[in-house]
């Protein structure tokens, strides 16, 4: 695609020659075609395509390359009406994920039925304006075709439980020609009572027919799947499992592997109600889940790369604005455009720190080391950092007691920095932005409170979401990515704290969160 795209006669369309293209679309472009996962850029309000190899075969035989430099709604006609107006709430700032979509798609000379997850994120220059549309998108059609299988076959299992000899001897042929792995675990030991060859393929040359599970995989003694079966044997409730990591080898005497599953398992009562055994339904979905983690790991290099040249030209730009300074130079112009270029450089930086943290929290690479901190000295220490440059507000906080807390000292004024840097960030100037801290019944509470612009119920039940922004006519202006409040709920919940925020639009926000005062 990268040859293809450089081919391209873009002097025809209106983004006009790739020499005068932004920046914004440069970067993005660049990242999308060093992807290996599905990606999509629509410029502009037209909705200009540009698309990397690994999306082509969304696009099938009949849309590529044709698709290449035209507008999103000629290419995909039969379903803009659905998705143009998420497009058009992108461009607003109000970003889409979406997990199995269907659409009806006309991409191989017939209509399909077709599922996808994906994400459509706003790309901004670099005065933070919205410029286009990336799109993440793996095709999930084959999974959810096979969990509708999957929730066909639970149906007709409940449907013939009361049935006689024969008709279990159907089930069993129907469990052995089913689409997913299937076994039925009996007793209390959870002995392997019958295994469809699905399942057996998870465990290939093993032997499990006849055995507990403990003894047809003994590398589970001590998982908390363990756990799990035991509580659906005493509860007799169904428990679902999504994208479970279980630890286990595929033969006997294998390699221990992280593996990931998507599973039900539910109880099998007696006529008394009581639990004899358990359905297993499972679906391996490890490949599907390292691609998710080669993900993360490809966004967390991208921004790892463009810290080093970012902090070079930090450097550059402060160190210009001092020698510009000590020489005594009339030129304001210049030394203000110094000054704004820093303000500029620490927002990518800080932009790029922040895809870094959600990546390496995704990844299980975030982690805490506690030690006991004076939490009071640490927000009076935050709160005189920031108000160096938010001169225009008024930073109160009239606790000043000491509160030792075992915590993560970085991560935790991060959470801090984060809460009132939006404080200020969403308050008039000369708004007042008040700090308190108390101890109650074992936590330490901390609130932050602003006489801003407030949010709207519907907002504020998604406001800790990863990407979620609040749109609206007086925030559309001010910069974000919905990345802070998202990675300061992660860091207060691997503390074991909680996090909450009340508001009243138009009057102003309080954000709080508990920490424990015993570890």
């Amino acid at each position: 695609m990268g040859k293809l795209i450089r081919n391209f006669s873009w002097k025809d369309t209106i983004l006009g020659d790739p020499e005068q293209w932004p920046s914004a679309l440069k970067i993005s472009v660049g990242i999308m075609l060093r992807s290996p996962f599905p990606m999509h850029i629509t410029w502009g309000m037209e909705y200009i395509q540009l698309y990397n190899d690994a999306y082509r075969p969304v696009l099938g035989t009949l849309k590529h390359p044709k698709a290449l430099g035209l507008p999103i709604s000629e290419s995909f006609p039969e379903i803009w009406d659905t998705v143009g107006p998420m497009f058009a709430g992108v461009m607003e700032g109000r970003p889409v994920r979406i997990q199995d979509f269907r659409v009806f798609l006309e991409r191989s000379g017939f209509r399909e039925e077709c599922y996808f997850d994906f994400a459509y994120s706003p790309i901004l220059d670099e005065q933070g304006n919205i410029c286009g549309v990336l799109t993440n998108v793996i095709e999930t059609t084959d999974k959810v075709n096979a969990f509708l299988e999957l929730e066909n076959t639970q149906e007709e299992l409940r449907a013939s439980q009361a049935h006689t000899a024969q008709e279990r001897d159907r089930l069993m042929e129907f469990f052995r020609q089913a689409p997913a792995g299937i076994c039925i675990l009996e007793g209390q030991d959870l002995r392997f009572d019958m295994v469809n060859p699905l399942y057996q393929q998870l465990f290939p040359g093993r032997e499990l027919l006849g055995k507990a599970l403990l003894q047809a995989i003994p590398e589970l003694l001590g998982d908390p799947i363990i756990g799990v079966l035991e509580e659906v044997m005493a509860s007799g409730k169904t428990y679902h499992g999504t994208d479970e990591l279980i630890p286990m080898s595929r033969t006997d005497g294998g390699e221990v592997e992280n593996r990931y599953f998507d599973f039900t398992y539910q109880a099998r009562l007696d006529g008394k109600g009581k639990a004899v055994g358990i359905l297993v339904f499972a679906i391996e979905v490890t490949e599907r889940k390292r691609e998710e983690i080669r993900k993360n790991d490809f966004i967390g290099i991208v921004s790892h790369e463009l810290k080093t040249p970012l902090t070079s030209l930090q450097a550059i730009v402060q160190l210009a604005g001092i020698r510009l300074r000590k020489a005594g130079s009339a030129d304001g112009f210049l030394i203000d455009g110094m000054d704004r270029a820093a303000g500029q450089v620490k927002r990518m930086t800080e932009m790029i720190n922040g895809f870094l943290n959600v990546s390496r929290l995704e990844s299980g690479q975030i982690h805490i080391e506690k030690t006991q901190i004076d939490f009071t000295s640490l927000v009076v220490e935050a709160m005189e950092e920031l108000q160096l440059s938010s001169s225009g507000h008024q930073l109160v906080m009239d606790c000043r007691d000491v509160h030792m807390v075992m915590a993560d000292r970085e991560k935790i004024i991060s959470v801090v920095t984060n809460l009132m840097g939006n404080a200020v960030k969403y308050s008039p100037t000369g708004g007042r932005v008040e700090m308190d801290c108390s101890c109650n019944n074992g936590e330490l509470v901390f609130s932050v409170s602003d006489q801003g612009l407030g949010i709207a119920p519907h907002d504020l039940e998604r406001i800790f979401e990863r990407y979620y922004r609040v749109s609206g006519r007086q925030t559309k202006n001010i910069s974000g990515f919905g990345i802070g409040l998202y990675l300061s709920a992660e860091i207060v919940r691997l503390h074991g704290g909680k996090i909450w925020a009340q508001s009243e639009l138009g009057k102003g926000s309080t954000f709080y969160f508990s920490l424990p005062l015993e570890d």
